[in-house]
């Protein structure tokens, strides 16, 4: 053991073997404070209802400009319905790795100066079947607001093949709104995010029916 004289010799006074023991003492109180906050932070998360987290996401998203509307019986100008892809699953490389991801779906009014209204958000799983109703009366959505709709990663119901339906509409003439959803998430020890954008659903007209003499 160093006698006080080598100490001082090296440089390790009794100030500094001082400091040096507070430093590390702090140190420990430090790491000790960081632990019990996280597993405080975690518990908090962990004792939360999956549904009633959905139902604060939801809330949360939606605009002052996006109020429910009684008089929505029109006439309307333009009636619409959007077909959204919503990959909430999805699977990398030969198949082996799976990833579950958040979504948000966005309606973006791209009007400057007219609403629209929103008549429905519907959410399907892959295999066609409704899953949540979002938007179940119409709603008005101000001139260039946007509402979104949240899909929380944990929430597997949608599958590889989910995807939204939104129907829309408009007492006057307005550009079409931008409806597309956002998924997130990570594959492996990689992040990814991507964009799907929507598409409008065409009703093609029936064909005419042919004369009975063919002609």
């Amino acid at each position: 053991m160093a006698t006080p004289k080598e100490d001082a010799a090296k440089g390790r006074g009794p100030a500094t073997l001082y400091v040096a023991a507070v430093v590390a003492i702090l140190s420990l109180v430090v790491i000790g404070v960081n632990l019990f906050a996280k597993s405080d932070i975690e518990d908090r998360i962990s004792a939360l209802d999956k549904t009633d987290l959905q139902k604060i996401d939801k809330k949360r998203r939606l605009p002052t400009e996006f109020t429910p509307v009684t008089d929505a019986a029109g006439p309307w100008a333009i009636e619409a319905e959007v077909y959204v892809p919503v990959y909430s699953s999805i699977y990398a490389g030969s198949g082996s790795l799976h990833s579950n991801l958040a979504a948000t779906l966005s309606i973006h009014n791209t009007s400057r100066s007219e609403p629209i209204v929103v008549r429905a958000v519907h959410y399907f799983d892959t295999n066609g079947n409704l899953v949540e109703r979002f938007v179940d009366e119409p709603h008005r959505l101000g001139p260039m607001a946007t509402a979104d709709f949240f899909i929380d990663a944990a929430d597997v119901r949608g599958g590889t093949g989910a995807n939204f339906v939104v129907a829309w509409a408009a007492g006057a003439a307005v550009s079409e709104p931008l409806i597309e959803a956002v998924m997130i998430g990570s594959v492996g020890t990689k992040g990814i995010s991507f964009i799907s954008r929507g598409t409008r659903i065409e009703t093609p007209p029936a064909p005419s029916a042919k004369p009975a003499d063919g002609n």
